[in-house]
């Protein structure tokens, strides 16, 4: 199917004469940098669909594309968290600052709230801690 993709983009018509009216003429303007974001709709028209009731075929190819892109990027981000974490075990030293939230070390002993605070006697966030809680 040869079909154009050059025709009027009608929506432009609806605000064109208010913006005119509100900030003037438009030196040297050009739609087609914006163009660009179509490509991917347009390959998708072009290739995955039977050019029949084409509007659920499209959304459809574009929902398996934001899937995989968003699949890929967790598999990215999760390769780079195992690999800080061989890094973490390799290095003698274990108190390395991580840039991860949680680190995991060996178990601490159990403390009570009294103890916490005669251990913090001289700062002044430990002062009546078992309220704070």
């Amino acid at each position: 199917p040869n079909k154009s993709w050059s025709f009027p983009k009608k929506h432009l018509v609806a605000h064109l004469f208010d913006d005119i009216m509100a900030k003037g003429v438009t030196c040297n303007y050009n739609t087609m940098p914006n163009e660009k974001c179509h490509g991917p709709l347009k390959a998708s028209y072009q290739y995955q669909t039977n050019f029949k009731d084409v509007v659920p075929q499209i959304l459809c190819a574009d929902h398996w594309s934001l899937i995989s892109e968003f699949i890929c990027s967790q598999v990215d981000e999760l390769d780079t968290y195992n690999t800080q974490m061989a890094k973490d075990e390799t290095s003698s030293d274990t108190n390395i600052p991580s840039n991860f939230h949680i680190r995991f070390r060996w178990k601490q002993p159990k403390k009570s709230l009294e103890t916490i605070e005669e251990q913090h006697v001289n700062n002044p966030s430990f002062r009546h801690f078992h309220r704070k809680l």
